[in-house]
């Protein structure tokens, strides 16, 4: 995943800043979040860590939403 998220972000500065593109960086972000809360939970991790991972998706998710509505 991480190599898609750089992979777009290079599309993105070589095609001027194109904000599609950005959009599929904090779409893979969100995902990656998501993921790393559900292996926290599986772990039986500490709740302010699941939480505080749940929090960085949320963000993720706000900024997808948003370049999705420009």
């Amino acid at each position: 995943m991480i190599i898609g998220m750089v992979f777009f972000l290079l599309m993105a500065i070589f095609n001027h800043f194109d904000f599609f593109y950005y959009m599929w960086v904090f779409a893979l972000a969100t995902v990656m979040s998501l993921m790393d809360a559900v292996v926290s939970y599986l772990n039986k991790a500490n709740k302010k860590v699941i939480l505080l991972e749940i929090a960085f998706a949320l963000i993720w998710l706000l900024l997808f939403v948003t370049f999705v509505l420009i």
